[in-house]
């Protein structure tokens, strides 16, 4: 089973000025699975921009957790018809 983590990052470009108008979440105590604290963090207005990881979650991706997803994906998938049905409804929309 593999599951993706879900997270959202902001670093700097070297597009925008010398870096102290940015500071590192990691350095300010930020926890990460803390999705408000992610959201306060992101919405914070203090003339700097934080940068570093705002949210992260290890759980099972999309797919991984939906039954009908477990078997296969939709476009392959019969949808329990016979292949006399299968044939039959693949003609009506071709």
């Amino acid at each position: 089973m593999c599951s993706r983590p879900a997270s959202l990052s902001i670093k700097p470009t070297p597009t925008r000025g010398s870096g102290s108008e940015f500071y590192r979440l990691e350095n300010e105590k930020h926890d990460p699975s803390n999705l408000g604290g992610a959201l306060q963090a992101a919405l914070k207005e203090d003339g700097r921009l934080p940068i570093g990881v705002f949210y992260e979650s290890s759980r099972p991706a999309f797919e991984e957790e939906d039954i009908t997803l477990k078997q296969g994906t939709l476009v392959k998938s019969r949808l329990g018809l016979t292949d006399q049905e299968w044939s039959a409804a693949v003609e009506e929309f071709l």
